[in-house]
């Protein structure tokens, strides 16, 4: 029941202002009037609709985007710590610079559809990034409306510029196998890569598997957590890496190993001596030297000759620090000299270096992203001379392109031979045979020994030629379509998504 409170003002004139409680019982006020009528009406009103679930407290509209960000959404509002990361980084980059220090109320259609302009125009944000952060602001301003903060949504109804969706590239059995020669020396980051492309497996999922994962006699492999690595600056602490015992679709699952990878992997746990808690494909130890030592001695810069003109038409010596400053200079010899400068500077006290970079990893060695990107992927990409983007990322899409040596041998031999069967004439034993070895074959996820093995059964094969109509001849004509309608079930995809072998 509401109630008023009357009080004289400065003219001497009766003010009344009606009074009201909230569904937490504390008073509130619902405006001051000339009647108490007046004021009593709207006192009842206001505590109808705080029954009802359409009331608010008007006070809190008047908190900043920021100040109710910092202090209420993000304390309250559960999201994973990735994608907090990525919203505070949104939100201290864009929002809170243009429109974080005005008032809940004052958040205006109008102003919110220009500064998502000024977005473009001022800040060159790209489209995608547009969107992200108006994904963001429109998951705040929800809230607020769900809180009864504001009365309505600032943005509903504001486009965004449009995102086109591209088509994803993968890599091919040929970019695999250059990429695969490219890691020759680290066959530790051959595993991993194989491993990913087979599997599916996201970054997260695969750099904390560890050999109590793998079910070895059912060939079994079971996702049932994922590290996420938590950057420095939105951290205390520094960067942190946070095992959640869930994947992405927070749904354990389970994938059926190819035979050729679970001894692989069984091969590199023994190997390796690993334990059932330790992770297969940990950050590799640094052993070798620094990424680059400067020279003892440096050269005499006479015998290193000039450099280009610069815009004064002016030329230097190579390896003096003229050459790097003024010439703008960036070969071997300059740089050098510019590094045994700093670096007798810092040995006299005169500088203050920062501290070295250091590898972000835990107590358990977990492998970031970063570091297998720009230490080992990118630099084999440019050694396999892919010709296009590959993110490590994308290998797992990337498995309905790849083909072991049985299959391209396959799609080497079938267009060859296809009219020379056709003219085959078979028995219709030999046609049931076929038949039912290529299903037994491709239903009991025969490996390629296994397969071969089962034929020989039948018939000797005949040693493999480099040209595929030689190995054809001499062959048995119902073992040709015996092989044929094994290779061809065993490239057609099998019905179970949960086994990804080929």
């Amino acid at each position: 029941m509401g109630y008023v409170i009357t009080r004289l003002g400065k003219n001497g004139h009766e003010r009344h202002t009606g009074m009201y409680r909230d569904l937490t019982g504390t008073p509130r006020s619902a405006g001051t009037y000339d009647s108490s009528e007046t004021a009593l009406r709207k006192a009842n009103a206001a505590e109808d609709d705080a029954k009802a679930g359409r009331g608010g407290n008007p006070k809190r509209s008047r908190a900043t985007l920021r100040a109710y960000i910092e202090t209420e959404w993000l304390v309250h509002h559960v999201i994973e710590d990735t994608t907090r990361e990525g919203y505070l980084y949104l939100l201290r980059r864009y929002v809170y610079p243009e429109i974080g220090d005005l008032r809940l109320r004052d958040l205006q259609p109008e102003r919110i559809r220009a500064w998502l302009t000024r977005l473009s125009s001022v800040h060159d944000a790209n489209p995608p990034t547009v969107r992200n952060v108006k994904v963001v602001f429109d998951a705040v301003m929800t809230t607020a409306v769900n809180d009864q903060i504001i009365p309505t949504h600032p943005g509903r109804g504001i486009r965004t510029p449009p995102v086109a969706r591209k088509p994803r590239r993968t890599i091919t059995a040929e970019h695999y196998q250059r990429l695969h020669e490219a890691l020759a020396d680290e066959p530790l980051m051959q595993l991993l890569v194989e491993t990913d492309i087979e599997t599916g497996l996201r970054w997260g999922e695969l750099s904390e598997l560890r050999p109590r994962d793998i079910d070895w006699d059912s060939s079994i492999l079971t996702i049932s957590r994922v590290v996420i690595h938590l950057r420095a600056k939105t951290t205390q602490g520094g960067p942190q890496f946070k095992v959640k015992h869930y994947p992405k679709d927070k749904e354990w699952r389970q994938i059926k190993l190819a035979p050729h990878l679970r001894d692989k992997l069984r091969e590199h746990c023994t190997s390796r001596q690993l334990k059932r808690d330790d992770l297969l494909f940990p950050l590799p130890e640094v052993t070798g030297p620094a990424r680059r030592r400067r020279p003892i001695v440096l050269p005499d810069p006479v015998t290193l000759g000039f450099t280009e003109p610069n815009e004064k038409e002016r030329r230097y010596r190579h390896g003096t620090l003229t050459a790097y400053q003024a010439g703008r200079c960036r070969c071997q010899y300059c740089k050098d000299a510019v590094a045994v400068y700093r670096a007798e500077r810092r040995a006299a006290g005169k500088d203050n270096p920062r501290n070295p970079r250091e590898t972000a990893t835990d107590a358990e060695r977990h492998m970031s992203n970063d570091w297998f990107r720009h230490n080992i992927w990118n630099p084999a990409l440019t050694r396999a001379d892919v010709g296009f983007r590959v993110t490590p990322h994308g290998l797992r899409h990337a498995l309905d392109n790849i083909r072991t040596p049985t299959r391209m041998l396959a799609q080497r031999l079938i267009p060859e031979a296809s009219s020379a069967v056709c003219a085959l004439q078979p028995t219709p034993a030999a046609t049931s045979l076929s038949a039912d070895t290529a299903i037994q074959g491709h239903n009991t996820g025969a490996t390629d020994g296994e397969t071969t093995a089962h034929l020989a059964t039948v018939t000797a094969l005949p040693t493999p030629s480099t040209n595929p109509a030689e190995t054809l001849q001499g062959m048995d004509p119902d073992l040709v379509r015996l092989v044929l309608a094994g290779l061809l079930n065993q490239i057609r995809p099998t019905a179970e998504p949960t086994e990804k072998t080929y």
